[in-house]
């Protein structure tokens, strides 16, 4: 799944996705160094959810790793008090892998923001 890039912002957003679905965000420019991913929760309505357990772990592929997907620092995104993960490379994908969501949300969307410096 490729997403929606929006050139101007540099920032791309998957389909809404059950909650067990891994989103795979890709095509970024290869000048994308400073990223910035983070999940929004929601039930089968699309109103705003938030889980009592799991998590969305975030890792990614780099222009120079492009087959290996690597460990972000901090990149397990707690369900209960979702947060913003941030790291610095020149990123080609973004992989966003579920693990036991609870609670009322049952889906979730995918988002990653990215600029030069």
């Amino acid at each position: 799944m490729s997403g929606q890039f929006n050139r101007s912002m540099r920032a791309k957003h998957s389909a809404v996705v059950t909650k067990a679905t891994t989103v795979t965000l890709d095509n970024f420019p290869e000048e994308a160094r400073h990223c910035h991913a983070g999940i929004e929760l929601m039930d089968v309505n699309g109103v705003a959810k938030t889980a009592t357990g799991g998590t969305v772990t975030v890792t990614i592929k780099t222009v120079v790793n492009p087959n290996v997907a690597e460990d972000v620092t901090g990149g397990a995104i707690d369900c209960t008090s979702p947060t913003t993960v941030t790291w610095a490379a020149n990123t080609r994908e973004v992989i966003f892998t579920p693990d036991s969501i609870t609670g009322d949300a049952t889906h979730y969307v995918a988002r990653v923001t990215a600029n030069k410096s």
